[in-house]
């Protein structure tokens, strides 16, 4: 093989000394009428030499061009179909803007200036720059523009950045298909008040306005000319509008999100009283029966008073809505949730705070009827799998069939400490199978309420744990014999299999483990009891098949004693991560199975 590699060289190297004679003798030949000429002749003739001698060297470079491009044209990736090429040089766009680097231009230089055919593909592709950006500087803005032709638009504009080129872009309003504008300061806030010409293409719309700025309306009448057929995406930041506009008929997404002056000081989104914004609103939703996903966040902060007004109302019923995001007082909830009924629902996702700022407030058993009802509808149609707790929210939700989770997502702020208790009562945690607990607080739940709570999880196969209660959690997982045998306490989780204890991470000692010692103390392991859990449940014939540990110590590593018990009483994987307090010595350990 060896010589046969020595022979190919020989013969390349032959080859390409042949090939360097032959062009020689050729160049030769044409230069040879130059022969006579040196620098000390007559100055014309050097000229008129050097003129000569550039033009052979130009001809020469052109056919080195030819040979490089037909070299190029035997390369692997010339064999691409051309459609081919252009769906991976419009991904580049794509990505460059995902990382937010929607601005640099790296993605073109990548396409058009690499070879001619390259180049070619990419001008002749006009979606390639369909994508308007205000920080691509006024020239790029109109090259793209142009290059574009008379595709669709995806066009950002920010206020602060308008000079130069937005005439250029509500020219091309007929074509635009995605607008975001950026209207983030007082003197950008008319922005709106120019965009009076129709836009038949739009379908998506997101609107950023002034922070703070009660004074920042909507042009009611005049936006658009109220011609936006095709519009189906709205999304509104931080504006005082008025839900009645043409804007929002028909829409199949809505998203509204309104940001407090400050804590405790609200502002009315919707341009409308107290009495009256919230059947205004509804009556706009009348408008969108094919409403598909709706996400309001701080739109209304009424009282009950005004939420009572609302007692009449019929439900609004969208057949297609799959997702539904609310954050507000409880009032605000009670009545969203209380008029729309979404048979279809997919996503749940309420979040309610408090009317003072910085108090706590009880739960209102109202809310919690009607989330337990939604809840268990969905759950009746698909039942839920996976269950996740927080201090102050909670989790429950299935994976479909692509991967992605879904369900319903609920959290509280500022209330009594009953209320994530009261949730999980209510919640249809029968069919779970897989539990993940993340709970730091100053005031731990008994055991009692910990049994209370997931005694009816027959079916949990997987238990992730981080949380300084995992103790006493683990303890809720063997049977507890009395005296009186007919009074045995049922362990929780007999079909468990599979459990994860996570210890403090990146949390403070103090909020992790209380009464802890000083920092300068070496703390011993926090999972002492582990061996001795891992074997009563093993004794009790419901043994743990896979056990992952984590930051198992604050101060110094596991000691080996301690392994190897837990390697005894656990009957497949067992993988500790040797960690030490704010370093980590290395992954999970495979070596320790």
């Amino acid at each position: 093989m060896a010589s046969i590699g020595l022979e190919t060289q020989d013969s390349d190297g032959q080859m390409a000394g042949d090939l360097i004679d032959q062009h020689w003798s050729v160049c030769r030949a044409n230069l040879a009428v130059f022969d006579g000429v040196s620098a000390s002749s007559i100055t014309e003739r050097i000229q008129a030499t050097r003129r000569m001698l550039e033009a052979e060297l130009g001809a020469m470079q052109h056919v080195m061009c030819l040979v490089r491009n037909r070299q190029n044209d035997l390369a692997p990736i010339s064999m691409l179909p051309a459609e081919v090429l252009v769906n991976i040089f419009l991904r580049l766009p794509q990505s460059s803007e995902s990382l937010g680097r929607s601005s640099e231009m790296r993605w073109i230089r990548a396409v058009s200036h690499v070879c001619h055919r390259w180049r070619e593909l990419a001008l002749q592709s006009a979606s390639l720059w369909i994508n308007i950006n205000p920080s691509l500087g006024v020239q790029w803005v109109s090259e793209m523009l142009s290059r574009s032709r008379s595709a669709p638009l995806r066009v950002t504009l920010d206020g602060s950045l308008l000079l130069g080129y937005l005439d250029a872009v509500r020219d091309n309003m007929f074509r635009t298909r995605h607008l975001q504008l950026n209207i983030m300061s007082h003197k950008s806030k008319d922005i709106l008040y120019l965009f009076t010409m129709p836009a038949p293409m739009l379908e998506i719309i997101h609107i950023i306005g002034p922070f703070r700025d009660q004074d920042a309306h909507f042009p009611h009448r005049t936006l658009f000319s109220e011609i936006t057929p095709k519009l189906r995406r709205v999304a509104i930041r931080n504006c005082v509008f008025s839900v009645t506009i043409p804007l929002f008929s028909g829409l199949a997404h809505l998203d509204i999100e309104i940001a407090y002056r400050h804590p405790g000081e609200e502002i009315l989104p919707l341009g409308d009283s107290r009495e009256t914004m919230l059947n205004r609103f509804f009556d706009c939703l009348e408008l969108m029966p094919g409403l598909e996903f709706l996400r309001l966040i701080d739109c209304f902060g009424v009282d009950s008073t005004t939420t009572n007004l609302m007692n009449g109302r019929p439900t609004f019923q969208p057949p297609n809505l799959h997702t539904l995001i609310i954050s507000d007082i409880q009032p605000s909830c009670i009545a969203i949730l209380d008029h729309i009924e979404a048979r279809n629902l997919l996503d749940l996702s309420v979040a309610w705070k408090t009317i003072v700022w910085g108090l706590n407030e009880e739960f209102d058993p109202h809310l919690l009827a009607i989330i337990a009802a939604r809840v268990l509808t969905m759950h009746k149609r698909t039942p839920f799998q996976y269950f996740e707790l927080h201090s102050s929210d909670c989790a429950l939700l299935v994976t479909s069939t692509n991967g992605r989770r879904y369900g319903v997502r609920l959290q509280c702020r500022k209330f009594e400490i009953d209320c994530i208790q009261d949730i999980c009562r209510v919640l249809p945690l029968d069919e779970i199978t897989e539990l993940r607990i993340e709970v730091v607080r100053q005031d731990p739940w008994p055991p009692e309420t910990w049994l209370e709570v997931f005694g009816r999880c027959k079916q949990v196969r997987n238990l992730h744990l981080e949380t300084p209660e995992a103790e006493t959690i683990c303890k809720a997982l063997v049977p507890k014999a009395h005296a009186d045998d007919t009074n045995k306490r049922s362990p929780l989780f007999r079909n468990l299999v599979t459990l994860r204890l996570d210890g403090p991470l990146e949390r403070k000692v103090g909020r992790w483990i209380h009464n802890a010692s000083s920092l300068g103390t070496v703390l011993k392991i926090h999972y002492r009891w582990l061996p001795h859990f891992l074997r009563k449940r093993k004794e009790a014939g419901m043994p743990i098949r896979t056990l992952l540990v984590s930051d198992t110590s604050l101060f110094g590593l596991p000691e080996d004693a301690w392994i190897a018990r837990l390697q005894e009483t656990v009957e497949g994987e067992c993988i500790i991560n040797r960690s030490i307090w704010g370093r980590r010595e290395s992954s999970w350990d495979p070596s320790l199975h």
